[in-house]
């Protein structure tokens, strides 16, 4: 692609056409220009991967680890990152807080042992990394508009006769 931009640039320069040198100049000046555009495409592009990657892996380390006291900091040391410049990223790149996206994969593991065990509520809350039961439920609530105990209560069917 740049090859024969380049061969234009010189047949140009070295031409005896009169005004070929400003020509070429001009031609030189577009071409630097065109450069330019795109290293600044593919920096952005690289720098969008790289962005994504680390979030994955953010996002495979709160898979990992939920049921783990993890806070952002925590999470920002495993990526190698100040927790604001990690906070920031993760905004950007999940459209959520690395807070809020942790909660969500704690209350999708709570949903799944509720509705699998009779595992005692309070016992669950600890297991997916909640620090209280009330706090557990209040987020459960928010999120799926029925308590834990309402939840579950939905998949025990009475014995039929």
């Amino acid at each position: 692609k740049l090859l024969p931009a380049l061969s234009d640039i010189c047949d140009t320069a070295l031409s005896f056409e009169p005004d070929s040198d400003i020509s070429a100049a001009a031609k030189l000046i577009s071409f630097l220009c065109e450069i330019k555009k795109n290293c600044l495409m593919n920096l952005s592009a690289n720098t969008n991967d790289a962005n994504h990657s680390v979030v994955s892996m953010a996002i495979e380390y709160m898979k990992q680890y939920y049921m783990e006291p993890l806070t952002v900091q925590k999470i920002a040391d495993y990526c190698c990152l100040s927790s604001s410049y990690f906070h920031k990223l993760f905004l950007d790149t999940a459209h959520t807080t690395p807070n809020h996206y942790l909660v969500k994969i704690r209350l999708s593991a709570a949903k799944s042992l509720l509705a699998t065990t009779s595992m005692p509520i309070s016992e669950i809350a600890v297991k997916c990394g909640f620090n209280s039961q009330a706090y557990f439920s209040d987020c459960f609530k928010r999120q799926f508009s029925v308590s834990p105990r309402e939840f579950r209560s939905s998949f025990i069917y009475p014995d039929v006769d």
